[in-house]
């Protein structure tokens, strides 16, 4: 009898999120309709108005509007999708 080891499968996810305000290194993020402090530490150049991809509280890199309405466009077919599938089990 062959025994196979037990596989988790870990996922880290990333969301663009915009800056609605930022006071010293920390910006107050819009992530689709739920406000977040987020560190900027790790990007330049931001400014109000700016698309930042948010990462464990940190804002990890500057997107486009067009990306983050992309981002977010994929984020929620994936949901109606997983929604679907539980609906159908």
């Amino acid at each position: 009898m062959s025994h196979k080891p037990k596989v988790t499968l870990t996922m880290c996810l990333a969301v663009p999120g915009e800056i609605l305000s930022i006071t010293n290194s920390t910006a107050t993020v819009d992530l689709g309709g739920i406000k977040q402090d987020v560190r900027l530490d790790l990007v330049e150049d931001t400014t109000v108005g700016h698309y930042v991809l948010v990462h464990v509280g940190y804002a990890i890199q500057l997107m486009t509007p067009a990306e983050a309405k992309e981002t977010f466009a994929l984020f929620s077919e994936y949901t109606a999708a997983l929604e679907q599938e539980l609906e159908d089990s």
